[in-house]
């Protein structure tokens, strides 16, 4: 049996590497690095996610795990643990899911979002969340809903702290 998630990067995240997703590494020893969140090696190959873009509040799409846990580095994701994803079931061409329609315009009651008006609360600081069986259905039924679509030209897509701090030290070592 497959576990779903609800996984929160942005879409500059996105945009620089769409077939994977990652998680910043930690340095145990000096010499041996594991991911940050235990909750990325506890994914499965094949287990589907809901690919959330923080501050744009866009659903990009439903993806999944294609691949393990692996190091990787570049200049755009230094020091992070990636795993290669697929599209799974995605919102029509040039379309998002506006997840603040989904959760204000509807009346489903989602797991993740016990209390709907302190919903982006539940996700503070998370890169990661396990999905219950009910709220992953109620993304994948809707992924393509055109009341609660918005057009990927009107979506904003802001600078985060993270990728602020990896531009920061992009130009030190240029």
């Amino acid at each position: 049996m497959t576990n779903q998630w609800f996984v929160v990067h942005d879409l500059m995240a996105y945009r620089q590497h769409s077939d994977m997703i990652c998680c910043k590494a930690r340095t145990i020893n000096s010499n041996w690095k594991r991911p940050q969140r235990a909750f990325f090696k506890k994914m499965g190959l094949d287990d589907p996610f809901v690919y959330y873009a923080a501050g744009s509040y866009a659903i990009v799409g439903i993806f999944k795990i294609a691949s393990h846990s692996e190091y990787f580095s570049d200049q755009v994701w230094p020091d992070v643990f990636v795993r290669k994803i697929k599209p799974y079931i995605m919102p029509p061409k040039g379309k998002f899911l506006d997840i603040k329609k989904l959760l204000f315009e509807s009346e489903y009651e989602f797991d993740i979002f016990p209390d709907r008006d302190k919903w982006s609360l539940s996700l503070w600081g998370k890169t990661l969340k396990k999905l219950s069986r009910s709220d992953y259905d109620i993304f994948r039924k809707n992924i393509g809903n055109k009341k609660y679509l918005v057009s990927t030209d009107d979506v904003k897509v802001p600078v985060t702290v993270w990728q602020k701090s990896v531009g920061n030290k992009i130009k030190k070592k240029l």
